[in-house]
């Protein structure tokens, strides 16, 4: 709230199997079955635990280019720098994102179906990205 980022529309699921190209050079997002409304940085989230389980997220400089491409285009509102600061509260909601999402789907499933998600769930809710981690915290 202190940069005066507005809340938009969270993907919440943004990952590469929902990036796609477009034919004019741009990007298409697709599925946002788990969308919800709220800080934009948290839809971070995914993309950064991919990239920390891909590359063992102990350091790596790639990460933290595609947290930078990111947010490049909220520099209107406030510079990078303090921008970078934003995220790892961000992250820190991105599991309760991730859990009204859920919450919506199993309130409508017989619990039977709804059984093997718990630790799915969880860990949403827990330990999706560590805010702390040297290139998001930077």
């Amino acid at each position: 709230d202190a940069l005066g980022i507005p809340d938009s529309l969270d993907h919440n699921d943004l990952h590469e199997g929902n990036v796609f190209r477009a034919p004019d050079g741009g990007v298409l997002l697709h599925d946002f079955g788990n969308a919800v409304w709220g800080p934009p940085f948290a839809s971070l989230a995914s993309p950064v635990w991919a990239l920390q389980r891909r590359w063992g997220g102990d350091g790596e400089p790639p990460i933290a280019r595609v947290i930078d491409a990111y947010l490049e285009p909220w520099t209107d509102h406030a510079p990078l720098a303090e921008l970078r600061s934003a995220v790892p509260a961000a992250l820190r909601v991105a599991g309760t994102h991730r859990f009204e999402t859920l919450w919506r789907v199993f309130q409508h499933v017989p619990p039977r179906y709804a059984e093997g998600w718990r630790d799915y769930v969880l860990h949403w809710l827990t330990s999706t990205v560590s805010p702390e981690h040297p290139l998001v915290s930077a």
